[in-house]
């Protein structure tokens, strides 16, 4: 994946919301979707790659960016392109899952019975417009996660407004393009190389309402403004969380529009 990974990972400790469950006839824990849809761009053509997972958990932490305060914080950053590793176990949401988005439908299916993830075959991506709307329908599996339909908005494209940097001891104001509908968050990484390290390995994570501002403390910036080597770095995000009754079954999927800005 992309290197959206650990920023997701570091600010949206804020955005959890937990959920813990065991199901009737001796089977212990729900079954539940997680997945993450990240926009790519080439010129001015938009695609995304999206990937579902299925599990039966005890216990799983989900993304809701209906609910979001300005939170910021500094946190250690690796730039990396593995994928975190989940020993849940892997169920089957049916032969197929469907992803109608801007005019067109897609299929994602597993490579194979082990693998968890539901994918466009090929490694293929879905060109899109960023900010439409998508309904993702789940064929069902009855001894794995069922068959339902879920609908959410995809993250709108957005931009960063000029960075002024202050003096030691003063806060930074960031400003950028609000999405102007409710339900998305902003996550900001103020990422720096720490020290006399020449690699970013450093951030101040933030996880911001999207109104378009944030103020960030002077003391919270300060390791970040007076590094050599810095930049920033954000996220859109959307969510959908929804919960299935019958079974109790949790459904949550995550679309990412990643931008950066100028730093002087």
């Amino acid at each position: 994946m992309s290197r959206s990974v650990p920023l997701v990972a570091v600010a949206l400790a804020v955005l959890a919301v937990a959920a813990c469950d065991f199901q009737p006839g001796g089977l212990a824990g729900s079954p539940v979707a997680l997945g993450t849809f990240t926009t790519g761009r080439a010129g001015t053509t938009y695609s995304m790659q999206p990937i579902i997972g299925f599990y039966r958990v005890t216990g799983a932490v989900f993304v809701n960016t209906a609910f979001v305060t300005d939170t910021c914080f500094e946190a250690p950053y690796a730039d990396t392109t593995s994928q975190n590793s989940n020993a849940s176990l892997a169920i089957s949401a049916g032969d197929y899952v469907v992803l109608a988005v801007s005019g067109r439908s897609d299929t994602l299916r597993r490579s194979s019975t082990v693998d968890p993830f539901y994918r466009v075959g090929g490694g293929l991506s879905i060109p899109f417009t960023p900010g439409d709307s998508m309904v993702i329908t789940v064929k069902g599996d009855p001894n794995g996660f069922p068959a339902s339909t879920f609908r959410g908005k995809t993250a709108e494209p957005f931009t960063f407004g000029p960075i002024t940097k202050p003096a030691d001891g003063n806060p930074i104001t960031i400003t950028w393009s609000p999405a102007g509908v409710g339900g998305s968050a902003i996550l900001v990484a103020l990422r720096f190389a720490s020290g006399t390290s020449t690699t970013i390995d450093r951030q101040v994570a933030c996880t911001l309402v999207d109104d378009g501002t944030a103020t960030i403390p002077g003391t919270t910036i300060l390791n970040w403004l007076r590094a050599t080597k810095h930049d920033v770095v954000g996220q859109r995000l959307r969510s959908i969380l929804q919960q299935v009754d019958v079974p109790r079954s949790y459904f949550n999927v995550t679309s990412v529009f990643e931008t950066s800005a100028t730093v002087p």
